[in-house]
């Protein structure tokens, strides 16, 4: 078998208790630069990796995701990513593996059912596409429970601190259907 390259770039000590990273690791030479960020950048080179998931050169793993799409009012965008920069910390220290708010820019498609229209925006609003990445729906059932028994989230959300109608927010939980 050619030679294969791992690139995992975010830091995550839950890597080495995983059966298929834990069967790389072990037969693979690593190198590792930790940056200032506190990302880490491992980069494996290994042979004859007898791996049952394996895409072009990446190790398939599972994932869920949760995600989210909110209506919200233009004039509301700064104070909404200061909570976002907030809850997205919350999240990842709790163990989410990645966090991501989004700003609605292009949002009228033709043809289809736009984002504002899902959404219910008015013509004052935008859209918020957010999602947080787990490595299971095991997993993001114990980060969540987590996230909503810190008292910081509770602060986060008290009532007149959201800058969004949370009961107009669309959510659901997804698993990976494709990964490329």
């Amino acid at each position: 078998m050619d030679d294969v390259y791992v690139h995992l770039m975010e830091k995550d000590p839950r890597v080495e208790s995983k059966p298929l990273i834990g069967a790389i690791l072990k037969h693979s030479r690593i190198s590792a630069t930790t940056k200032a960020s506190g990302l880490s950048l491992i980069n494996t080179e290994y042979r004859s990796l007898q791996a049952s998931e394996k895409h072009n050169g990446r190790i398939a793993m599972e994932r869920y995701v949760d995600g989210f799409v909110i209506p919200l009012p233009k004039d509301k965008i700064d104070d909404y990513k200061s909570i976002a920069e907030k809850a997205g910390a919350l999240w990842k220290e709790h163990g989410a593996l990645a966090y991501w708010e989004c700003i609605g820019e292009d949002l009228d498609g033709k043809n289809m059912v736009s984002f504002k229209k899902a959404a219910d925006a008015g013509d004052n609003d935008t859209v918020v596409f957010a999602w947080i990445v787990f490595e299971s729906r095991e997993h993001r059932d114990k980060v969540n429970s987590a996230v909503m028994a810190d008292p910081r989230i509770n602060e986060m959300c008290a009532q007149g601190a959201m800058p969004v109608d949370c009961e107009r927010m669309v959510y659901g939980g997804f698993s990976k259907l494709v990964e490329m």
